[in-house]
């Protein structure tokens, strides 16, 4: 056993080992694990509907159908202690707990429901790709969704239109600025990103029998091509930071392996390119680049405005002692002046998930969250370190990919916590761990497949032996 590796010793004992006793979803529920990730890609875009004066978005629909089709399989997940969705429902549990000081109590009972939502779906696609099919659904799923958003994309492109939000009513937009199905252009460079390894996995070349056929490789692979194309033109900076520091953490990876920076290579040169089209909405995104780096144009820049609101959740965390504010007190905080540093009219959410986590959940939130990201990306490191087999490496390599893109991408959006491809790249994120662990070994017989800790998301601790 190598010292210092992560292993997988559990939070609860009591849950050593469970037997899994499907080999397959049903039809149904695979169709519902792939319409997941595929209505998280256009939510508020189009496919709503109003019963009894509420509007119910495709995504909240699907997840609770899947979770009532799993049965009690995701509810034994969900309330089994130490799994991921557990430590997520414990996060709602310190929401409600923060309820008795928020701001506002309605609107944090909402940000509360949205996280509760987030445990569901956690448990939910976690239970649902114990199956080899369901890995392939869910792979399938992402890959519809980038699909359905890049479509839309080329369209704006093509045409100059958009679809109709609040964003786009707002805002005059030129040629050539992307916001595909998300309403905005910071949301849609966000999402792109938090794409690239599921997208990568399925361009992947087949090594085991769950993986994906020849058709859905070129699609993958094309959409590889023009992802940072689009995300550049959607001028979103932080997404395009993430992008560059997703391609790098790839190479880094695989520094031994040529194909590796090949593929690194391609989403840099691909991206950077198309700052040679003289095109009007190109040349602008570039400007707006530039100024990034430009101290000249700090002030009064959305970058300054972006600093001060990390500054200003830094206080309110501060101020509260560490136990933050209460869910959703940032927006509230931010409209009724309470500021230390100034920010523009009307910017009220703080542009910053991991700010928007820790200001108002605190210091227990960020650590319930943490723990669960830091265990699953364990697992990945681990399978890095200790397969021999390359497309298991290449595979866990690519997650690692997407989460260095998504800390960065992450702080993109105007709130990223009600964000529900947020929650779905987590809960997938989180899902594969433990089910590439098993399924993605090469050569091993799926038959003999049992559930243990590792298996089921069970966070891990350090036995540093």
């Amino acid at each position: 056993m190598n010292v210092g590796v992560v292993q997988p010793a559990p939070l609860v004992d009591a849950h050593r080992a469970v037997a899994v006793p499907d080999r397959s979803n049903s039809r149904f529920i695979n169709a519902l694990l792939f319409a997941c990730p595929l209505t998280a890609s256009f939510n508020s875009a189009f496919g709503a509907v109003t019963v009894a004066g509420q509007t119910l978005y495709p995504f909240k629909v699907v997840v609770p159908l899947l979770a009532i089709a799993l049965g009690w399989r995701a509810l034994d997940l969900l309330t089994r202690p130490g799994s991921y969705p557990f430590m997520l429902a414990l996060l709602a549990g310190w929401g409600v707990v923060g309820l008795a000081w928020t701001p506002d109590r309605t609107a944090g009972l909402k940000e509360v429901s949205v996280i509760v939502f987030a445990a569901l779906v956690t448990a939910a696609v976690a239970v649902a790709v114990r199956a080899p099919d369901g890995v392939r659904w869910l792979l399938r799923g992402w890959l519809a969704g980038v699909t359905v958003t890049v479509l839309v994309a080329l369209w704006e492109l093509g045409s100059g239109q958009h679809l109709p939000s609040e964003f786009v009513n707002q805002h005059a937009l030129g040629d050539g600025v992307l916001l595909a199905t998300f309403g905005n252009p910071n949301n849609f460079g966000a999402f792109l990103v938090l794409s690239i390894p599921f997208i990568g996995i399925v361009a992947t070349r087949p090594a085991v029998r769950w993986e994906l056929g020849r058709t859905d490789r070129v699609l993958a692979r094309i959409l590889l091509v023009l992802l940072p194309i689009l995300l550049l033109l959607s001028g979103s900076r932080f997404a395009l930071i993430g992008l560059v520091v997703a391609s790098g953490a790839y190479v880094a990876l695989n520094r031994r392996d040529r194909s590796a920076w090949r593929f690194g290579g391609l989403l840099l040169l691909a991206g950077t390119g198309l700052s040679t089209f003289a095109i009007e909405s190109g040349q602008r995104i570039v400007a707006k680049l530039g100024r990034f780096t430009d101290p000249s144009a700090f002030v009064q820049d959305s970058t300054e405005i972006r600093a001060n609101l990390v500054l200003n959740g830094l206080v309110y965390l501060g101020r509260s002692g560490g136990v933050g504010i209460g869910p959703a007190g940032f927006e509230e905080s931010i409209a009724s002046g309470d500021v230390a540093f100034a920010v523009r009219p009307g910017v009220v959410n703080a542009h910053n998930f991991w700010v928007e986590l820790l200001s108002q959940y605190g210091l227990i939130g960020g650590l319930l969250l943490g723990v669960v990201i830091v265990s699953a990306t364990a697992t990945y490191v681990r399978m890095t370190r200790d397969r021999p087999y390359g497309a298991d490496r290449h595979r866990a390599t690519l997650m690692l990919t997407g989460l260095a893109g998504y800390v960065f991408a992450s702080m993109t959006a105007s709130s990223y916590i009600n964000a529900p491809e947020n929650w779905m790249f987590i809960a997938s994120f989180l899902a594969l761990a433990p089910a590439l662990v098993t399924i993605g070994r090469e050569g091993r017989s799926l038959d003999d497949r049992v559930d243990t800790d590792e298996e089921s998301g069970v966070v891990a601790a350090s036995s540093g032996t």
